[in-house]
């Protein structure tokens, strides 16, 4: 290691050419002596120790048995066993393992990142007889004999479930039990289910007279011709005139493909849909990985894929007596370009709140990224059967399904929700890395907050975009709002599975 009196920077070089940088503030601020050891909060407030302790005098490495100590000027490789010591100019001294530093080095952290595992329809080729990730609920979960209360994770299968379900965004369980309820179990061997305004879950069951889109045969691409159609001819009429229509002439349209509850300020992380009766001909469900539409849209127009970055788009759907409301980017990244959510619904995105002179070019891009999204060659479809229970990445992957005819059968799932951030620490726990992407902060990506763009942001845009090779791009900060939350019954669509 190697320290820069003038900087206040400790410079360290691992054995396999990498090099970090630290700065004496930050080196202070992070001493374990100032965490409490069993819950990991902070016990020393370091803003208060005065500029003294930010300045470095003194910085040495040594093996962990305290051999072979080098001097300041030492910029030799170092080892993973081996520890720093540092003195500050009012006479502190703190070692830190060279792992840990290694673990929170700025100038590394891509390589210890885990990238998403963007698939299309060749995802059918990565798990031979299974169209997406695939394990059987008896691997996922232990059940006591006698005692169906008695849930516990099978710890390998289980682990490689969530595994599955953070590489590849989906990932289906085979085999589970196909009573009511079951899904709320299984999200909370994850971590507890998410209640919405829909309650701790909901049900999607055809019915004669439906209320929801969801609720329908009919494909949700082509809702205009549904509700036409609909209102012209009396029920026993219009389902044997609508299945024939479908057949015939519209069996393959294209994938009306969403994620769920964009309206909310903190949308659902993991969607989990349980098959509880599939006797219904048609109705596969459709699968799209929206990292991989965006990536698409990135190389075919940069332009495009900036404007969806740096636009929130309104979505907003009736809750009882008021609505749910808020604004967000169509396809969010990190401050370093990478891909963090892709949020896109057109059938709860809302009338756009922008200049007149901005429409046309995000009317462009949002319709170039649904056909993107579209394309036969980025969707995978699987007919779920009776026992079957998918969860996906509801902020990657895009999700729909095809039409079904009533007639021949039941169709049932009930779905319910887990918080992204709840799968991120179960993550952890298993001892699973989270994808390597941190949600941007400061108008770069992240969630649309409050403000106005800054002077400049147009060339700022323009820099950044050429110096992250198109990765990455200034966002407007516009406004977050959030519109009446008040709860009462659910009595418009939510999105359509």
């Amino acid at each position: 290691m190697k320290l820069h009196q003038e900087d206040g920077i400790v410079e360290v070089a691992w054995q396999d050419g990498a090099r970090g940088l630290f700065h004496g503030a930050w080196l202070r601020d992070n001493c374990s002596k100032y965490f409490d050891p069993s819950g990991g909060q902070r016990i020393q407030n370091t803003l208060n120790l005065g500029a003294d302790a930010y300045i470095l005098t003194q910085a040495m490495s040594s093996s962990l048995a305290g051999e072979n100590a080098s001097t300041p000027s030492s910029s030799s490789p170092t080892t993973p066993h081996e520890l720093f010591k540092v003195t500050w100019k009012d006479g502190f001294s703190h070692a830190f393992p060279s792992a840990w530093l290694r673990q929170h080095c700025f100038e590394t952290r891509q390589y210890h990142h885990v990238q998403p595992r963007l698939w299309g329809r060749d995802l059918v080729s990565y798990f031979p007889g299974h169209v997406l990730p695939t394990i059987a609920h008896s691997d996922v979960v232990k059940v006591a004999a006698g005692k169906e209360a008695g849930w516990e994770v099978a710890a390998h299968g289980f682990v490689q479930w969530i595994t599955h379900l953070r590489d590849y965004g989906v990932a289906l369980v085979e085999g589970v039990p196909t009573v009511p309820g079951t899904v709320m179990r299984m999200a909370d061997l994850i971590a507890y289910h998410r209640k919405t305004h829909y309650g701790d879950s909901f049900q999607v069951v055809s019915a004669r007279k439906p209320k929801h889109l969801a609720y329908t045969p009919v494909e949700l691409e082509g809702t205009f011709f549904f509700f036409i159609l609909r209102s012209l001819l009396p029920l026993r009429l219009f389902f044997p005139l609508f299945t024939s229509f479908f057949v015939l002439f519209v069996s393959h349209p294209p994938n009306p493909v969403h994620t769920d509850l964009n309206y909310r300020e903190s949308s659902p992380g993991i969607q989990l849909l349980h098959c509880l009766a599939s006797d219904a001909q048609g109705g596969e469900s459709t699968f799209v990985d929206g990292f991989l539409a965006a990536e698409t849209l990135r190389r075919e127009s940069p332009e495009d894929f900036a404007t969806l970055c740096e636009v929130p788009i309104p979505f907003k759907v009736k809750d009882g007596s008021g609505f749910q409301y808020y604004k967000i980017p169509t396809i969010c990244v990190d401050d370093a370009g990478q891909l963090v959510e892709v949020h896109f619904n057109e059938r709860t995105r809302g009338p756009l709140e922008l200049p007149a002179a901005d429409m046309a070019r995000v009317y462009r891009a949002l319709a170039h990224f649904q056909e993107i999204a579209c394309r036969p060659d980025l969707c995978v479809e699987v007919k779920m059967k009776a026992g079957d229970m998918v969860a996906f990445n509801n902020r990657r992957i895009l999700h729909g399904r095809k039409a079904f005819d009533p007639r021949t059968g039941l169709r049932h799932l009930e779905g319910t929700y887990v918080d992204m951030d709840e799968f991120g620490c179960c993550l952890r726990k298993n001892g699973i890395t989270p994808l390597g992407i941190v949600r941007a902060q400061g108008g770069r990506g992240g969630r649309g907050m409050e403000g106005s763009e800054s002077k400049g942001g147009g060339k700022k845009r323009a820099q950044n975009q050429q110096a992250f090779a198109l990765a990455s791009v200034a966002l407007t900060q516009l406004g977050q709002q959030t519109g009446d939350r008040r709860h009462g019954k659910a009595t418009a669509p939510r999105a359509s599975l």
